[in-house]
């Protein structure tokens, strides 16, 4: 018996997963390392916010509001936009249930399960290379002569297939591939609820803006990475170098001081590790700081604490409000979900919200991928073209590019 047999053999996965009863036309499906979350129909659409009060304010009211009806397990559940003064993307589901995966998937599994077939398609970069590379050189030149300390600027690829995109299987694959991420398919819900062909969010972060439980609250700010090698020792000595790379560590600081500076006031206490480890996906490394507190106020919820933070410098950069001028001029597109925040939040407060990269927007048959770097003092915009071009890999192993 080969070794693909035996693990066929000795591991049963559960008929009843979640995961597979996942309907991609009609669901909402959220899973973190622990746990599996799908919300079905019916779902009430939150009316678009003024801005980030009045949406926290909309998100409350729901929750209370399906409370009182006897809905006490209801939960909003959706995503916020990169500019969190347009509409968020959020549902009220009465209709969620909750999984803990397997403690222990063996990777081999994977490819048995939902085998990647390759998918004939063009690819078009978004801008291309010289375009994006002149882009960080004019980034770099504002880091120099302004207050502007840290921009991130991000590129698109654009798919386009023959077929429709089969959205489940890659949610799946994206699920078994990053077993310590997030993974989610969120529907777009837009203003003209006719439209022929919906557009679907979908993706595996591996960046945790903020988790509640009772309480409890975790934070874990990613910024300075590496693209994986696929060697052993060579990634060994990659993360060696983050861990001692004065711009790669500046550029982690400054995302960790924001985050401390606004949950500081939150909390009654936090436990902030003296400097970062190295969180492992398949396609990068990554600098990482899990900071950890207690909040003051128990009335405190998930997504206030999550809308207060949003966006962290990893995602716009420092100070806010000039990088966001900054990256809309040098863009030149609306971001619109990508760089946002995706997650969900229950009527106690609880709840999970992650920053919405390596991830893509699905319509049909075509898909469009989004990947961004972080441009400080001392970053080289042929690396950070090459950076990009590996964070598009989770999303395009997952497809079958």
């Amino acid at each position: 018996m080969d070794s693909s047999s035996a693990v066929q053999d000795s591991v049963v996965l559960p008929s009843s997963s979640l995961l597979e009863s996942y309907n991609a036309s009609t669901d909402t499906y959220f899973s973190a390392p622990d746990y599996r979350l799908l919300a079905k129909p019916p779902f009430a659409q939150l009316l678009p916010g003024v801005d980030r009060t009045d949406l926290f304010h909309r998100v409350s009211e729901s929750l209370r509001f399906a409370t009182e009806l006897g809905h006490e397990e209801a939960i909003v559940i959706g995503a916020v936009p990169f500019n969190a003064s347009k509409p968020a993307y959020l549902r009220l589901s009465t209709n969620a249930e909750v999984n803990q995966k397997l403690s222990v998937l063996d990777k081999r599994l994977a490819p048995l399960m939902f085998p990647v077939s390759e998918v004939a398609c063009s690819v078009t970069p978004l801008p291309n290379a010289e375009v994006f590379k002149n882009s960080i050189s004019e980034a770099l030149s504002l880091i120099d002569s302004t207050e502007l300390s840290k921009v991130v600027l991000s590129r698109r690829l654009q798919l386009q297939s023959s077929t429709p995109f089969e959205e489940k299987n890659i949610v799946q694959r994206l699920e078994n591939a990053n077993q310590s991420g997030y993974t989610f398919s969120i529907d777009l819900v837009g203003e003209l609820e006719y439209e022929a062909e919906r557009s679907t969010l979908i993706g595996a972060s591996p960046e945790l803006l903020v988790s509640l439980r009772d309480g409890k609250l975790i934070a874990n700010p990613l910024a300075g990475s590496e693209p994986r090698t696929g060697d052993e020792q060579r990634d060994a000595a990659l993360c060696e170098g983050l861990l001692r790379s004065e711009k790669d560590l500046r550029e982690h600081r400054v995302v960790v001081d924001d985050v401390i500076k606004i949950l500081k006031p939150l909390c009654s206490n936090l436990d902030i590790p003296e400097g970062p480890s190295i969180l492992r996906t398949p396609t990068m490394l990554h600098l990482s700081t899990e900071i950890v507190g207690e909040l003051k106020n128990p009335a405190t919820t998930s997504v206030e604490i999550a809308l207060a933070l949003h966006p962290t410098p990893a995602v716009c950069g420092e100070p806010r409000e000039r990088a966001q001028e900054t990256i809309e001029r040098l863009e030149n597109y609306d971001r619109g979900a990508f760089c946002g925040m995706v997650g969900w939040c229950d009527a106690k407060g609880n709840g999970d919200w992650v920053v919405t990269i390596r991830c893509a927007t699905l319509k049909g048959s075509t898909a469009t991928l989004y990947a961004g770097a972080g441009v400080v003092a001392g970053s080289c915009p042929d690396k950070e073209w090459k950076e990009t071009g590996a964070k598009f890999k989770t999303m395009l192993n997952a497809i079958g590019i």
